[in-house]
């Protein structure tokens, strides 16, 4: 053991020495990597903190404000006989209504300085805010509901707002005393049985932060530039005294230099002979007839793809395709025209497989396998009827076909939504029945499964073709 560890360590030091560069050139990138990765999340968290902090003393100012106003400025006007209306433009001698002030105090604020934007929105607005203040979109229906059920409590999510990086920051509204005599009593409030302390809106700040993103990744760009430079410095000192070393000591390495020489022949050898197996390898998994992938290839990737529709419940597709009397064919115009028409027939189906993640195989003799990720029975049954329609209109001569005097597919589709319980085979066995039929109904046709495993999923299928 000791001698073991012995070797070890003084293998580690000799490939240290001998490849001195590229250990502090991948030391030096991983902890240049490292840095600029901690100091990136450090300024999120950052910039979320302070955008936080800034929205909820937005949210509090205004508040006061309204508050302020309503028990300073409304409650003594109203007593002088002074309109208080959402038109007081068009009103001669009216003041604008607490939240409509509030609101253009928020507005006018953020856009002279930094974008911040306010709202002030219910599930019960005036109709003159029926379009402006009403629950409009995803965060102002769930920051409502949360609000309903915690209204001392914020709600905030950070989202892109008109294609900016920004935040959106939530407050409830309450019904305050001096508030719910008007909004009881006003004739086009559209609730007139409000309590004190009910949540009557919500307040919601947008805090832009795609600047101070934008900044940060500027000073990440500059942090990585100022550390490759010196990187690169500390590379060029190393290298030359790594130089300088070796012209010292040439003599002495004279014999090494031939068995590294030798080892590189070796390696150049090794990376050959990788190749050769790389190559071989990828032409094990080629159909060779019609370049199309293979069975191989096919079993490989369909359990993969099955185990990634599992992970994400996402639906799968599988179509069996069969090229209708092709042994008639072949008896009767020979193995050479029985090639060329399956090399036709592999053209036309791979031109119609269009997207990448769509694989197409030749599953054995005429027989074909498409599979299909992401695609329900309608989008299957669309692909499907597409290839039936291409093979055909290749007009490939077949005197001896029971269908025509054309060559034509028969094609049997499966589609699934798996379970962690079930089996891509099961799949694969439902696609060859749905053939089976197409080839009992007349052949030149697409079935496919009807209650099959297909639909034991739980949750929605994901956007499909």
């Amino acid at each position: 053991m000791k001698r073991r560890l012995s070797s070890f360590f003084e293998t580690g030091i000799n490939f240290f020495i001998n490849h001195t560069l590229m250990v502090l050139i991948i030391a030096f990138t991983l902890a240049t990597i490292i840095i600029l990765w901690h100091l990136e999340r450090l300024a999120n968290k950052q910039i979320e903190s302070t955008a936080l902090d800034n929205a909820q003393s937005y949210s509090q100012a205004l508040a006061e404000f309204r508050t302020l106003y309503t028990s300073e400025v409304v409650a003594v006007a109203q007593s002088h006989g002074i309109e208080v209306s959402h038109d007081y433009k068009t009103k001669t001698g009216a003041i604008p209504l607490p939240a409509t002030l509030s609101m253009l105090l928020g507005n006018r604020l953020g856009g002279k300085q930094s974008g911040v934007k306010s709202r002030l929105y219910s599930k019960y607005p005036f109709p003159w805010r029926e379009i402006s203040g009403g629950l409009n979109d995803n965060f102002a229906q769930t920051a409502w509901k949360t609000l309903q059920q915690s209204p001392q409590q914020s709600y905030y999510r950070f989202e892109d707002v008109d294609g900016r990086a920004a935040l959106r920051y939530a407050t409830a509204d309450v019904m305050r005393p001096g508030c719910i005599s008007c909004h009881n009593a006003h004739p086009d409030s559209p609730k007139h049985n409000w309590r004190v302390g009910e949540v009557r809106g919500v307040l919601e700040v947008i805090i832009p932060i795609e600047t101070h993103m934008l900044l940060t990744n500027s000073m990440l760009r500059q942090s990585f530039i100022l550390i490759s430079s010196i990187l690169m410095f500390c590379l060029i000192c190393i290298t030359l005294a790594l130089r300088k070393l070796r012209l010292r000591n040439h003599e002495a390495n004279t014999y090494a230099a031939a068995i590294a020489e030798t080892n590189k022949k070796l390696e150049a050898e090794i990376a050959t002979r990788k190749q050769a197996e790389t190559e071989l390898r990828r032409l094990s998994l080629i159909d060779p007839l019609t370049e199309l992938s293979n069975r191989r290839y096919f079993d490989e990737v369909f359990k993969q793809e099955w185990k990634r529709a599992v992970r994400h419940q996402q639906n799968l597709a599988v179509i069996m395709i069969d090229i209708d009397y092709f042994k008639l064919y072949n008896d009767h115009y020979g193995h050479q025209a029985g090639d060329q028409c399956i090399r036709l027939v592999a053209k036309a189906l791979n031109v119609l497989t269009v997207r990448e993640t769509d694989t197409i195989a030749r599953y054995g003799g005429e027989e074909f396998v498409v599979i299909l990720p992401g695609t329900d029975k309608t989008g299957a049954l669309k692909v499907a009827e597409a290839m039936r329609e291409g093979v055909e209109n290749l007009h490939i001569h077949h005197e001896f076909a029971l269908t025509g005097d054309r060559v034509t597919i028969s094609a049997g589709i499966a589609s699934a939504l798996p379970l962690v319980s079930m089996s891509h085979v099961d799949l694969l066995r439902e696609a060859d029945q749905a053939l089976y039929q197409a080839k009992q109904a007349g052949r030149n046709c697409v079935k496919a499964r009807n209650g099959s495993v297909v639909m034991l999923g739980a949750g929605k299928p994901k956007p499909t073709r």
